[in-house]
């Protein structure tokens, strides 16, 4: 028996792992809507700090911002805002809503002059 190994051989399947529980689950909702009447279902603060609407917040202890909104798309349902507005509820400056209102502007019309060729 020269050669062989005193150490029995490893199995090579893989042990299989418990599925993780489920996150929040005091919530209704398990998963991040999908469209905006799923959305509009959900209580707010919205629980989903996930999905892509979500508007993020940076507290700061000097500044204490906390925003009201807590779903770009709630917003965007309210209707037009000044800049102003708009950047009291992301914790912005006018100047900088201003200036990334004509960032993306200007994005949107390069985009539309591409694919016009």
């Amino acid at each position: 028996m020269e050669g062989q190994c005193c150490v029995p051989k490893r199995s090579k399947r893989r042990r299989s792992r418990p599925a993780p529980e489920p996150r929040h689950t005091h919530l209704r909702y398990q998963h991040v809507p999908t469209t905006r009447g799923q959305c509009r279902a959900v209580p707010r603060p919205c629980p989903f700090l996930s999905c892509r609407y979500h508007i993020w917040a940076d507290i700061k202890p000097r500044t204490g911002h906390l925003p009201e909104e807590t779903c770009a798309l709630d917003v965007a349902d309210e209707g037009a805002h000044t800049l102003e507005q708009i950047g009291d509820i992301y914790g912005l400056t006018r100047e900088r809503v201003r200036q990334i209102l004509a960032a993306a502007t200007a994005k949107l019309l390069r985009r539309a002059r591409f694919l016009k060729q």
